[in-house]
């Protein structure tokens, strides 16, 4: 889902947190929230998020073989 990049005029390192609930089905929402943090230790002030959310597909098909007769 992309990943988050920081520019600052001394190295930028990005921390990502998730949260949220998939199901087992893989079906769900979550969030992830970035934060920028630079070398002398400063945190980004602003809110950098990304609100994901999986639907399921529900279009299932079942396909029976023909009849079959032997001796």
């Amino acid at each position: 889902f992309g990943a988050a990049a920081g520019v600052d005029n001394c190295e930028v390192t990005i921390t990502e947190t998730i949260t949220g609930n998939v199901n087992s089905c893989g079906v769900g929402s979550f969030t992830r929230t970035f934060t920028a943090t630079d070398g002398q230790g400063l945190t980004n002030v602003q809110v950098c998020q990304q609100r994901i959310t999986v639907y399921g597909i529900h279009d299932y098909r079942i396909t029976f073989p023909t009849d079959e007769e032997g001796t």
